[in-house]
């Protein structure tokens, strides 16, 4: 499977959730045989390729709370500006950052807004 398929594939998969009204994305990383020439990508990674080619073709025009657990790493950043840029209605923000290896997990959790 190559990159253009992973992208369409999570492109696909959020269309059909992009009239939640709740939304708890875990950045679980997607890794072996799924992944040609990357070792593991998470979704919001994954989105950070499609933001940068533009974004998403549609909104998530009835989300009102979003929720993510990430390291926060600096390839999901644009990933996460892409949801964000398309949640015209976003009144609560969360996140969970894990720090740390999974053996060795430290948690940090903010509410950005409410």
């Amino acid at each position: 499977m190559g990159s253009a398929e992973i992208e369409d594939g999570a492109v696909s998969f959020l269309s059909g959730v992009s009239s939640a009204h709740e939304c708890l994305l875990y950045c679980l990383l997607l890794s072996g045989d799924l992944m040609d020439s990357c070792s593991s990508l998470s979704l919001v990674q994954i989105l950070s390729a499609v933001y940068c080619k533009g974004g998403l073709p549609y909104s998530f025009t009835n989300l009102r709370t979003l929720e993510i657990h990430t390291s926060l790493s600096k390839r999901e950043i644009p990933g996460i500006l892409c949801l964000l840029r398309k949640s015209p209605v976003l009144d609560t923000l969360k996140f969970q950052i894990f720090h740390g290896k999974e053996d060795n997990v430290k948690e940090s959790t903010a509410v950005i807004a409410s």
